[in-house]
């Protein structure tokens, strides 16, 4: 059983507030340091004229780009009420464009969307309905802003009722809180069948078994991940495959094993990996490829040397050899070596189709068979050869390698 881990929560940042009065309409109150709090709503002014009043607040959300939103509140503390202290009127959260140090009744801010409403009366030092925190559902909001990567949103209070005095007024420590979850990154290392590198393009590796796909999962928030497999023919846009790795602890290494049912002699295919954490799927891997290739190489490679030359006399035994493989094969791989079958070496090709060079040293018998096999591809099987190579008798020595040529 893995621990479960909480969602975290951040307070965002408030990056100032203003209000705005229509009956000031050229005023600017970006924020305001002789007013100590928050109008809201329609009041009568000491000239008899009903003001509108609405107020901003700017928050960050760097830190919430491309997140999941799980819960988002905005709260303010109301401190007054009116026209009655504790009858209850509504109050309008809104969603608009950013405000700033030019933001009047004459130059507000774009309207966005409305975002929730509540209804409300405490006022400060009231016996029946002492100030207290208003509370508003912003999560609608703060969604919009994480998907499209926003730096920040502003949030609004309003009185929807505006021929109707319904003053509000708030505390400037407005708030706003966010739960939400790190969608799990991309996977990386992937392999197949560990030795098989993740590639794209011509020049793919290769198998002649069932593969297994490798990836590692992780998750930000630090929580178990999942590991979905798929997996298709390159280039048709098809799923063909796919996979679940159960859940694990963040940072596992994952994997997959594609059954060759689903695969083709001399056919290409490409997958993919995406982690999850059980509320959301995060970003795709990048699509790697290989090639499905039961069919041994028809083409027998040749082996040539200077220092052992085939079927004449070579150097003597210890001294240092080099060989040269090469194969009318058309897709050649690399080639395995060695002076025996069962235990070999790989050099890869130059190109393909391509030589290779290699060796080894000399031995105490007197004439010893360079085994080679020609790969089409890693993984696959080789075709054997060997090239008979004679040497002169010498004392014993310890084998080493020899260069490439």
């Amino acid at each position: 059983m893995y621990p479960v881990v909480v969602d975290p929560w951040l307070t965002a940042l408030r990056m100032g507030w203003t209000h705005i009065d229509s009956g000031f309409p050229e005023e600017r109150y970006f924020d305001d340091q002789n007013r100590p709090d928050v109008p809201v709503g329609a009041y009568v002014h000491t000239n008899g004229n009903i003001h509108l009043s609405i107020s901003y607040f700017n928050f960050g959300t760097l830190d919430l780009r491309g997140m999941e939103i799980i819960a988002a509140t905005f709260k303010a503390v109301q401190i007054h009420n009116a026209p009655f202290a504790c009858v209850s009127t509504p109050v309008q959260l809104v969603m608009t464009g950013w405000v700033s140090q030019s933001t009047s009744w004459r130059n507000p801010p774009p309207f966005e969307r409305a975002v929730a409403a509540t209804s409300a009366a405490f006022k400060e030092g009231h016996a029946g309905c002492p100030a207290n925190w208003v509370e508003f559902d912003a999560k609608s909001a703060v969604e919009i802003v994480a998907a499209e990567r926003r730096e920040g949103v502003t949030l609004a209070m309003q009185a929807p009722n505006w021929d109707t005095v319904n003053r509000k007024r708030f505390g400037k420590t407005a708030t706003l809180v966010v739960e939400y979850n790190s969608p799990p990154s991309a996977p990386s290392g992937l392999t197949a069948d560990i030795n098989l590198p993740c590639a794209s393009g011509t020049d793919l590796p290769a198998t002649n078994t069932s593969p297994t796909l490798f990836a590692t999962g992780f998750d930000a928030d630090g929580a178990s991940v999942e590991m979905r497999f798929e997996w298709g023919v390159a280039g048709s846009g098809q799923i063909i495959g796919s996979y679940v790795h159960p859940f694990a602890p963040s940072g596992r290494r994952f994997s997959a094993v594609v059954p060759t049912s689903d695969l083709r002699d001399g056919v290409t295919y490409s997958w993919h990996a995406v982690a999850g954490d059980g509320r959301v799927w995060g970003a795709s891997s990048g699509w790697c490829g290989f090639v499905f290739d039961t069919t041994r190489p028809t083409a027998v490679p040749t082996v040539t040397s200077t220092s052992f030359p085939e079927n004449d006399i070579g150097a003597r035994v210890g001294v240092r050899g080099e060989f040269t493989f090469s194969s009318t094969d058309p897709d050649v791989y690399g080639y395995r070596y060695g002076f025996t079958e069962s235990t070999t070496s790989f050099v890869a090709a130059a190109s393909r189709s391509g030589p290779a060079g290699g060796g080894a040293g000399g031995s105490l018998a007197d004439r010893r068979a360079v085994a080679v096999g020609l790969q089409r591809g890693q993984g696959r099987q080789p075709q054997p050869a060997t090239a008979d190579v004679p040497v002169h008798r010498g004392a014993e020595h310890r084998p080493g390698a020899a260069g490439a040529g």
